[in-house]
């Protein structure tokens, strides 16, 4: 019944998710940092980021070891989430950058309308995960975890209304 909530603190326009199933995602500018867990959208997809699964192969008490397809090192994982909160598909990072896109990435969807050729990076550096937007059309949008003071031109998905920030200075 309650989304969000927009208010103003210290002459300052700030937004905050209030507990909300669907979350509210801010527009990516640039380069963000990422925590395992954290969801965000790039065309009509939403991903979250997970860490690479800890190693649980070896051999059972009786001495019987599981066969599977071979494991090949990663830095992390997307798992797609369908509406629903559902787990579509989940895509391992070959080495440590997963590029999303239309055409030409690792990770493409050639019917969603909304996502560009190139539309946003994943890389892992030193520990950390980072999501790069490419200046595209659509944007990248991130999952807000606390409240997030606004600019003017600023963009938020509540539910499936985009909205744009314009703040008036006078």
């Amino acid at each position: 019944p309650k989304h969000a909530n927009l208010f103003y603190r210290g002459g300052k326009l700030v937004v905050r998710d209030e507990g909300s199933l669907n979350g509210v995602f801010f527009r990516v500018r640039g380069s963000v940092e990422l925590s395992p867990g954290d969801a965000f959208l790039a065309g009509e997809q939403l991903f979250r980021l997970d860490p690479t699964p800890k190693a649980s192969d070896g051999n059972y008490q009786d001495g019987t070891f599981f066969y599977s397809s071979p494991k090949y090192p990663t830095a992390f994982r997307l798992n797609q989430v369908l509406e629903g909160g559902a787990t579509g598909m989940t895509v391992c990072a070959r080495g440590t950058a997963l590029q999303i896109g239309r055409e030409d990435g690792d990770l493409n969807f050639p019917g969603d309308v909304y996502m560009s050729a190139k539309h946003c990076t994943i890389e892992e550096k030193d520990g950390k995960y980072v999501l790069t937007d490419h200046e595209i059309r659509n944007g990248t949008y991130v999952r807000l975890k606390a409240e997030k003071p606004l600019d003017h031109g600023d963009y938020l998905f509540i539910g499936r209304k985009l909205l744009r920030v314009e703040v008036n200075t006078n």
